[in-house]
């Protein structure tokens, strides 16, 4: 279950803002092929509405193979935004971002209500990349994503080039379901100049039609199934992990 959206900064540091709401389970894609080598120990710290931490762990070793077809659909929407914003040009920094979650309730179990955020991002200068870090923040606390996987993305259309820059890495990051639904921002550090660009606001539009009295919380004492995890992003954003 897929949620798009995307935010532009121009030069003068105004915030160009397009939502989509266009959820769907499963979305053709094909390109660039490559492939990263991930050892996992996946750590991640979840803070919870009444403060408290909840760490869950997977480790698992695993070969990651970035299969975009992502690309191709995200070049387009990366080439609207760069027509739409010629006038600007250049344009410091672009992030668009799409956003899934599992397709039905079992799922939804087995991956301990983490989903997968995928982000495009190009900017001017080269130094920014890759990203530091990708964040969530309310207003007592933050936690950082962890990544999954990163690809760099030859830039060839020629407006994209004028607007944007050349300069692109796609990223996989882990989020928890309950992020999306508390009250705070989804920030990116870039690794030079750039921080806390803001990747979007939660709550937003996105609610899991199969919840009913199911936590929203992931479950510290619970790992995340390797072979569900592998299912998902391999139906959502066609890549492939195999287990070493």
């Amino acid at each position: 279950m897929r949620l798009d959206n995307y935010m532009v900064f121009n030069k003068l540091h105004t915030m160009i803002f397009s939502v989509k709401n266009n959820i769907s389970k499963h979305t053709a894609r094909k390109v660039l092929y490559t492939t990263v080598i991930l050892t996992f120990t996946l750590l991640v710290n979840c803070f919870c509405a009444n403060g408290q931490a909840v760490k869950h762990i997977s480790n698992f070793d695993s070969e990651v193979k970035l299969n975009s077809a992502s690309t191709k659909l995200m070049t387009q929407r990366i080439k609207e935004s760069a027509i739409q914003n010629q006038d600007y040009a250049p344009v410091p920094r672009l992030a668009h971002f799409d956003l899934a979650f599992a397709a039905g309730i079992n799922e939804y179990k087995e991956l301990n209500t983490f989903g997968i955020i995928y982000i495009a991002s190009m900017n001017q200068d080269q130094n920014e990349n890759p990203i530091k870090r990708v964040y969530f923040k309310t207003k007592n606390d933050e936690a950082e994503l962890i990544m999954l996987a990163s690809m760099p993305v030859a830039v060839t259309d020629s407006t994209i080039k004028n607007v944007f820059g050349e300069n692109r890495v796609d990223y996989y990051y882990f989020i928890p379901y309950f992020y999306t639904q508390l009250s705070g921002e989804l920030l990116i550090d870039w690794n030079s100049n750039s921080k806390g660009f803001e990747l979007c606001e939660f709550p937003r539009f996105i609610k899991l039609s199969y919840l009913a009295n199911e936590s929203i919380y992931p479950d510290n004492k619970k790992i995340l199934n390797p072979e569900t995890l592998a299912s998902f992003v391999k139906r959502e954003f066609q890549i492939t992990m195999n287990p070493k």
